[in-house]
């Protein structure tokens, strides 16, 4: 939806406007075009992100807290800003949904060596890199694995009502059921986990990612949720997944 119509619209048309748009959302899968997602971004040469982006290759928002900041210090910030919101503890077991690069697996893995850390992307190329920096600098602590979350699921036997926390970072753009996204992620929490989620946010009405630089390059297939979007899709008989979330709004 146009950022202009939705200026003009009342509230009550914007609260029927996100009913309409929660309805159908929850007649889609999970995800859409992730292939797309993979050519676009996902499966490029890590090289490339070593030359454009600080030395953790964090790929989604940093958080610049002083005019002169640099890159290194912004990724920095915004990862401790993460383990502060997310409540996370040394000794936990975390799982990290959209790892990416890397950058909060890897961040978390330093931050608390006795922590059991689960990384999920549907990139081979990111896998590979995040357990070679994870052996360059001895973690023992990181687990990988490469899948398609529509149709991934972790390992029933070891991670089914195993998980203290789970982060998903800017990953949610991709999504679009969110119903049975949520549905699949609460199955490996405890009853006392919390879920942390970093996405993009309109303040008021969802949507559709439409033709643009923003879909053409990142989120073909993608979602832009409204503020409150998540809220629509909680599950009481799932009621183990409660979540903290950390929007950039539009």
């Amino acid at each position: 939806m146009e950022l202009a119509k939705i200026e003009k619209m009342s509230s009550e048309e914007k609260a029927n406007a996100l009913q309409q748009f929660v309805e159908e959302l929850k007649t889609m899968p999970i995800a859409v075009q992730q292939k797309k997602a993979n050519e676009q971004h996902y499966e490029v040469p890590d090289e490339f992100y070593q030359m454009v982006l600080g030395p953790c290759l964090k790929y989604s928002s940093c958080l610049f807290e002083r005019e002169d900041s640099t890159l290194d210090e912004a990724e920095i910030a915004m990862l401790e800003l993460y383990c502060q919101r997310a409540e996370l503890f040394d000794g936990m077991k975390l799982i990290d949904v959209g790892c990416g690069w890397g950058s909060v697996t890897l961040y978390m893995a330093g931050k608390y060596p006795n922590a059991q850390i689960t990384a999920i992307s549907n990139s081979h190329s990111q896998r590979q890199y995040i357990l070679g920096v994870a052996e360059k600098r001895g973690y023992k602590n990181v687990t990988v694995f490469t899948g398609d979350i529509v149709s991934f699921d972790l390992p029933q036997e070891t991670y089914y009502g195993q998980a203290d926390r789970v982060i998903s970072i800017e990953m949610f753009e991709h999504m679009k059921n969110y119903q049975l996204l949520l549905k699949k992620i609460s199955n490996w929490m405890k009853p006392s986990a919390k879920m942390f989620i970093h996405i993009f946010t309109h303040r008021e009405v969802p949507g559709h990612y439409k033709e643009g630089w923003m879909t053409d390059n990142f989120f073909t297939g993608g979602t832009l949720p409204s503020d409150n979007l998540l809220l629509y899709f909680q599950d009481v008989s799932h009621s183990t997944l409660c979540y903290s979330s950390l929007s950039s709004h539009f």
